[in-house]
């Protein structure tokens, strides 16, 4: 028998983990699902006192059942994250139109800047360990684009094929491609 505290931490973990392989922010959540930016973060924590209200309209934002949720395995959750990307609007026919493009563009730039670092992989810069300032020089030199420092960072981790390493005694992090992407090709 699973502990009350247990299913909540473990349902909230599931929910973070939808939304972001979503690519939604909090905030773009919190727009979505009019509940405020806190009880979401509760929710994800796994926070006690949370009110069925907010757990029922978030869970209905994916479209999954708050039962269901301790049951979902890991290519479930893709799924459902994958459809959520291709439709980030649904929610009881209620939601801002103006929330709904926010989320788009939020998704559309963080997987703009995924694809910045993947093409900095394939060209071999990130081939030895390197600073973000570094990478962010590289990428103003290559794109012309000026993309602020955290932005790099989470791309970057959100990345499986870079590794990240912080050396002793220093409060920078640096990063290393594991594996070289390949471009799919047509068939």
């Amino acid at each position: 028998m699973i502990s009350n505290a247990l299913r909540k931490r473990k349902m909230g973990q599931v929910l973070k983990t939808l939304r972001e392989k979503s690519y939604i922010s909090r905030s773009a959540l919190t727009h979505l699902t009019g509940i405020s930016g806190s009880t979401i973060c509760r929710i994800e924590n796994g926070r006690a006192n949370i009110q069925a209200y907010s757990f029922d309209r978030v869970c209905m934002f994916f479209e999954i059942y708050p039962e269901d949720l301790l049951d979902l395995s890991p290519e479930v959750i893709s799924e459902i994250a994958r459809k959520k990307r291709l439709n980030p609007y649904i929610i009881d026919g209620n939601a801002d139109q103006n929330a709904g493009i926010m989320v788009v563009e939020s998704q559309a730039s963080f997987l703009k800047h995924t694809r910045i670092i993947e093409l900095l992989v394939n060209e071999g810069h990130l081939n030895k360990f390197k600073r973000v300032s570094e990478i962010k020089q590289l990428i103003l030199d290559n794109y012309q684009k000026s993309i602020p420092s955290s932005v790099i960072s989470n791309a970057l981790k959100s990345n499986k094929d870079i590794k990240c390493v912080q050396p002793a005694k220093k409060n920078y992090k640096l990063y290393k491609a594991v594996r070289i992407f390949k471009p799919k090709t047509c068939k």
